[in-house]
């Protein structure tokens, strides 16, 4: 048999114990230090699955400080106790509603209560085996998300390009107007030439300048996601 601490003012457990002196000095402490006074004694044997409020208790020692509870998390309440966690993983094959309960590995005679789910640690543990074509799933999704990330990247390059393009572009043209001899810079001619064939079709967006664009930057990255590659460089 073992016993519950349980406080009504928190609604909460102070210990499993299998050793009732330990159990009474915890609750002194928690009168005398924390101020809480509404205690109730709980007592569970693992022939029944039930727990049931006591006000005797004996002294009753466990050899093993660690043993396993099924606790009804709904209910809050531990229904069984076992040395074994495979015996009480086995047991929950045969409950309707699993979710509501977990196994619980508890050190008796200590004041805290790990509350941890042991199947919760044991799903974290589970390591997936990959068949050969899932990895090659995996790695070209990979490769697309990098990709994407990258052509974000550039993609940012790109509008403070067209920005920086479109500035000299206006700059370039007042100067052509103010005097006639003015000769764009040789290296952004093509440029030039592609930022006013825009204008005069009305159509000096972003969007068109890259389709225009000499690099073919939007042709680069369909073709690298797409068809393949590991460069990204115009």
């Amino acid at each position: 048999m073992v016993y519950f601490l349980y406080c009504d003012d928190n609604n909460k457990y102070y210990g499993v114990y299998g050793d009732t002196k330990i159990l009474k000095a915890n609750k002194e402490f928690l009168e005398n230090n924390m101020g809480l006074n509404n205690f109730k004694i709980f007592n569970l044997n693992n022939n029944t699955f039930k727990m049931e409020e006591t006000r005797s208790t004996n002294k009753y020692g466990f050899k093993s400080d660690n043993i396993y509870f099924l606790y009804c998390i709904s209910k809050n309440k531990f229904i069984y106790y076992h040395s074994s966690k495979q015996h009480l993983t086995n047991m929950l094959s045969f409950f309707e509603e699993k979710e509501d309960f977990s196994v619980l590995n508890i050190t008796l005679n200590s004041i805290n209560i790990n509350f941890t789910s042991v199947q919760e640690k044991d799903k974290k543990e589970i390591k997936h085996e990959y068949t050969e074509e899932e990895l090659k799933q995996k790695s070209e999704i990979t490769r697309k998300l990098n990709l994407l990330k990258l052509q974000k990247k550039r993609l940012q390059e790109k509008k403070l390009e067209y920005e920086t393009n479109v500035k000299l572009y206006y700059k370039f043209k007042t100067e052509k107007d103010k005097e006639k001899n003015f000769n764009i810079p040789e290296l952004f001619i093509e440029k030039y030439n592609i930022l006013k064939k825009l204008e005069s079709n009305d159509e000096l967006t972003f969007e068109k300048y890259l389709e225009n664009d000499p690099k073919k930057f939007l042709e680069n990255s369909h073709h690298l996601l797409f068809e393949g590659g590991n460069n990204l460089t115009d």
